[in-house]
């Protein structure tokens, strides 16, 4: 978006004072398209069970866990 606000496809804008929206933008943006490839990826392919709906596929069951220590990005409030 550019420095007032507004929805913008300029890469300027940002270094005119814009910024840039988490996750794919407005209400409208395929948000959860790429986390699930990121899943599936991570889940699968890294693991080497298969990905997708491959019937042929070795598993096609891996499985993802994330833990995330939230106090990295910022301090806790507590």
């Amino acid at each position: 978006m550019d420095k007032e606000g507004n929805p913008s496809t300029n890469p300027d804008a940002y270094f005119a004072g814009g910024a840039l929206m988490p996750m794919g933008g407005n209400d409208s943006a395929h948000k959860g398209y790429g986390l699930a490839c990121m899943v599936d990826v991570f889940a699968g392919i890294l693991t080497g069970l298969g990905w997708g709906e491959d019937p042929q596929a070795r598993h096609n069951d891996g499985s993802l866990f994330i833990a995330i220590n939230a106090s990295a990005f910022r301090p806790s409030n507590r």
